[in-house]
């Protein structure tokens, strides 16, 4: 059986990325970007990339690089594809028609090549923004510049300055950032003048930008109410703080299930985890200091996706059996992280994200809409199998 990480998944996985990766003469990233972007091992990349070689659709040319062949192109650029006489975005169909002026769009994407753990939470919705972003251009018949931010103190200047130069000297109509939080890297682009899009994160109260974000007040109420159906009414609510910072839409709609079923707010039910592995440990031993106390939680609605699978083999090494001593619900891109776990929870479409960011890009080029708004997306509802009715055990 193929396992995430396996050949056959990540050859599937090129299949559908590369073209929208690709620079101007074909040529893809390097192994270690693709590595860091599914995340894998870079000799997994490489036997995947071998096996587009051995079906046509990449070739590699010793001392230059890896290319992908022509007719897998789509209309996803790179930062050159641009007319370098009149700095309009030129493309020509097979009967030679005359060049077709179309908008240009920057697609920034973070990298936290020295933060394995960082880029493994985020390199796979990163991919199915990527892809909804490569469709809409398709759609919409618009070009996009596809750029990367390597989050480090040594470089992520470099990059950003690379990137600001880049959409002022090609004239970009707007720009698409995902996940960047630093408010001054967001004030810098925004300086440019160009209108902007920020996937899954707010625009500063600064920068008239619009934001596109899932809609976690309502996912958050909605878990809190189901559980409340299901007979608990002690629910953990586990997260990752941003700058130690709560997410205001997630804790707004986990009071207001709460204040729905008419049970008071607790502030010890609201645990931070942190990514590194001392910080981890910590928030295990509180947790399951919890789970021991008088007034234990017979659920957990876990946010931060990367810690799921740490918290469940946690629990179950601890002896707690899912759902039928706690219950677990779980916000995020992927519900299937955890082997032989059909998790409950709601799914992030970050592909309809990606597809959507794109459209209200040309909305604002049109002048079609406001900037400076925000736009959540709904999610979608998974039932599965780690929600139960409370345990008799649990007062």
């Amino acid at each position: 059986m193929a396992t995430y990480n396996s050949t056959m998944h990540i050859v599937l996985w090129l299949k559908g990325i590369l073209p929208t990766l690709c620079n101007e003469v074909g040529q893809i990233p390097s192994f270690k970007i693709l590595a860091s972007l599914k995340p894998c091992g870079v000799s997994t990349i490489r036997k995947a990339i071998h096996q587009l070689e051995k079906e046509g659709i990449v070739v590699s040319k010793h001392g230059y690089g890896t290319f992908l062949l022509q007719d897998n192109y789509k209309t996803v650029t790179s930062p050159h594809k641009v007319s370098k006489q009149n700095n309009l975005i030129s493309t020509f169909n097979s009967s030679n028609d005359q060049p077709k002026e179309k908008p240009l769009i920057a697609l920034l994407i973070p990298l936290y090549l020295n933060k394995k753990k960082v880029q493994k939470m985020i390199a796979q919705y990163m991919s199915f923004i990527s892809a909804g972003v490569s469709q809409a251009a398709d759609e919409f018949e618009c070009e996009i510049s596809v750029h990367f931010y390597e989050q480090h103190k040594d470089v992520s200047a470099k990059s950003i300055h690379g990137f600001i130069r880049y959409i002022k000297n090609n004239k970009c109509s707007a720009v698409l950032l995902t996940s960047i939080s630093e408010v001054d890297v967001i004030k810098n682009i925004a300086a440019t003048g160009i209108p902007g899009v920020l996937i899954d994160h707010w625009a500063p109260p600064s920068v008239n930008w619009l934001s596109i974000l899932p809609n976690d007040f309502h996912a958050f109420r909605e878990m809190v109410l189901i559980l409340f159906q299901l007979q608990h009414k002690r629910m953990a609510l586990i997260v990752d703080m941003d700058n130690n910072t709560l997410n205001p839409d997630i804790l707004e709609g986990y009071q207001s299930g709460l204040k729905k079923i008419g049970i008071n707010y607790d502030e010890k039910l609201i645990l931070s985890v942190g990514i590194d592995h001392q910080e981890f440990k910590f928030f295990i031993r509180k947790l399951m200091r919890l789970l021991k106390s008088k007034n234990k939680p017979s659920a957990l609605i876990i946010h931060t996706n990367f810690a799921v699978p740490g918290i469940v083999h946690a629990l179950k090494s601890k002896g707690y059996s899912i759902p039928k001593d706690i219950s677990v619900f779980i916000m995020g891109p992927e519900m299937d992280k955890v082997k032989y776990l059909n998790a409950s929870g709601f799914k992030v479409d970050w592909h309809k994200m990606g597809r959507i960011a794109v459209a209200r890009a040309l909305d604002l080029i049109n002048k079609r809409i406001l900037t400076s708004t925000t736009e959540y997306i709904d999610m979608e509802y998974s039932p599965g199998e780690t929600i139960s009715f409370k345990p008799n055990n649990i007062v």
